[in-house]
This record gives structure tokens, C-alpha cells and sequence, in this order.
């Protein structure tokens, strides 16, 4: 049996998430208690005693996925749950490393820590929105596009994410608003510009991923630009780099879970799995975010049995 776990991005995350887990868990509360006393972050407070608005900045999202989904695989790995390829959707790709074995803990909590306050500082500097819009194709999308816009991530063949200036994204939907069969939804800025617009990160951020041990993984990544298996550290690397300010490409990374039996989600989730059911109806989807999942766990281990 092929089995990928999926690690959710930004828009996934909400107060309480993985409580249970914590409580019955005690993998789940090492990871947890591990991050606290390594960044000073009282995780257990942010996690399952704060607020939406303390949840919501990159700075907090961002980690707290990253801690929650790691301590997951690591309870899924204890279990004897071994993923064939691992993914994740944007900064969900440094949880999805971890598990493949590319980095350490320690180490991907402070590279999501480097990138969100470079993100923070960039969107200081400048006026930014994310557009969902559903039910063009990418060439027909294009021809209402100009350069103060990008499509930051391809969701599948009909739904996208644009990323802009605020006046950009403010003459797209005016261009595209009386579209047969168009519908437009405003998104977080949370869910990343992957787009020129983040050229200015790279340069600084490139200076973090030097101090970062890369090894070479023990499962492959599927890559978020193309869709590519990843199984060594130099392009490991090199995809950390080209996520920054390149499309997302969700699209190919479904495609490529044609090839797998079951699909894990690990963690909260919002549309992420939904794209994949989409593409892949009759695939094993399961979801690993709470204890009421434990008897999806225990299906999970005796399909893999």
C-alpha cells in the first residue's frame, strides 16, 4: 500500500486544534512542549487557549501548523506509519520535510520563524491582496491579468489564487466580475503572494537556509513548483528557494497522488483535501487533527495491514 501525508498551510489552523491529541498523546505533547522551550512560545497557550486574532498573524499561524503537524507524523510514526511520498501546501512543505526526514525539528521551527518575520516585514512595506477565483482555466484567467498580479497558486485546472497590490487585485475583479460562471472570493494574506512580488525575501532568506543541515530524504517530496519527486538536499534547497516567489503548483502535486492508495491530511484542514478528492474520488482519505480521529486511525492501520 502507497500511502502520502498532506501538511496544511496557512488558513488551516483554529483554536483548540490537536488538544485532544496533546492530552492522549504523549508524543504529541513532547513535540509541543519541545518547541516552547526552544523559541520561548508558549505553544500550549497559543494552540488551545488563545484567540482567533492571536492565531491569525503569519508569525503565530505559521508555527503553530508547523509544531502541530509534526507532532502528528510524529504520533503516525510511532504508530508505524510510514508515508511513500510526503507534501505540503506552501509553508506546510517544511512540516512535510521534516517527516521525510530533511531537516530537524529544531530547525524547521526556525526557518518557518525566519520566513514569517520576513513576510511580516515585507507586507509592512507594501499593499497586498489574495484573490480565489473559480472557473476559468489559467489562459483565460491570464487574459485579464497585468503586472501588478500574479497567480500564485494553480488549485486545479479551474480554481486559482491571485496575488497583488491592492489596486491590482481591485482592477482584476473589475475586469472579471461579469464572467459567466465566475465566482470570486477574498483570501488571507496568510495563504502567501508565491509570486515576484516576494522577490526581496529571497536574498535574506537564503542566509537562514545556511545555517540549515539539509539531508538527503528518507521518503520523497513532492515538490510545490512542478510536482517533481525531491529526494536529495541540494534540491531540497533549491525548492525552499523557488516556493518563495513561484506558483504554487497543487495542481501537479495531485496528479502525482494518482499513483498512491491512501491520502492522509495532517492536521486541521480547510480545502486541501477537497482539491484532492476532487481530482482523485475514489482514493482512502483520512484525517488526522483531533482524538475523535483515532478510529480513522485505527482504519488507516488496518488498511495498511
Amino acid at each position: 500500500m502507497k500511502l502520502a501525508m498532506l501538511f496544511p498551510g496557512y488558513g488551516s489552523q483554529h483554536v483548540g486544534m490537536g488538544k485532544d491529541l496533546y492530552d492522549e498523546y504523549p508524543v504529541v505533547k513532547k513535540y509541543i512542549d519541545e518547541a516552547s522551550d526552544y523559541l520561548g512560545i508558549d505553544f500550549n497557550k497559543l494552540l488551545f487557549s488563545s484567540s482567533p486574532q492571536e492565531l491569525l498573524p503569519v508569525s503565530n499561524a505559521y508555527l503553530a501548523l508547523y509544531v502541530l503537524s509534526c507532532a502528528i507524523h510524529g504520533m503516525l510514526q510511532k504508530h508505524g506509519v510510514k508515508p511513500t511520498y510526503v507534501a505540503g501546501y506552501d509553508t506546510g512543505q517544511y512540516a512535510a520535510i521534516h517527516a521525510a526526514g530533511g531537516i530537524s525539528f529544531k530547525e524547521g521551527l526556525d526557518l518557518v520563524r525566519a520566513y514569517a518575520n520576513l513576510y511580516n516585514k515585507l507586507l509592512q512595506h507594501g499593499r497586498y491582496d489574495i484573490l480565489k477565483v473559480n472557473g476559468l482555466t489559467t489562459t483565460k484567467l491570464s487574459e485579464f491579468m497585468d503586472k501588478d498580479v500574479a497567480i500564485a497558486s494553480h488549485l486545479s485546472r479551474t480554481q486559482h489564487l491571485v496575488s497583488g497590490t491592492v489596486e491590482g487585485i481591485e482592477i482584476l475583479k473589475q475586469k472579471i466580475n461579469n464572467a459567466s460562471g465566475v465566482t470570486l472570493y477574498e483570501e488571507g494574506i496568510g495563504l502567501g503572494l508565491n509570486s515576484h512580488l516576494m522577490d526581496p525575501l529571497i536574498k535574506d532568506f537564503y542566509l537562514h537556509l545556511s545555517h540549515i543541515n539539509f539531508n538527503d530524504l528518507q521518503v520523497p517530496l513532492i515538490s510545490n513548483v512542478n510536482g517533481s519527486e525531491i529526494t536529495n538536499a541540494s534540491q531540497l534547497k533549491q525548492e525552499i528557494i523557488s516556493l518563495i516567489n513561484s506558483t504554487i503548483r497543487w495542481d501537479k502535486v495531485a496528479d502525482k497522488l494518482s499513483h498512491v492508495d491512501i491520502v492522509v491530511g495532517m492536521g486541521p484542514q480547510t480545502n486541501l483535501l477537497d482539491w484532492i478528492k476532487e481530482k482523485h474520488p475514489n482514493k482512502n482519505i483520512f484525517t488526522i487533527s483531533d482524538a475523535t480521529d483515532s478510529q480513522k486511525l485505527k482504519e488507516l492501520m488496518a488498511t495498511i495491514e
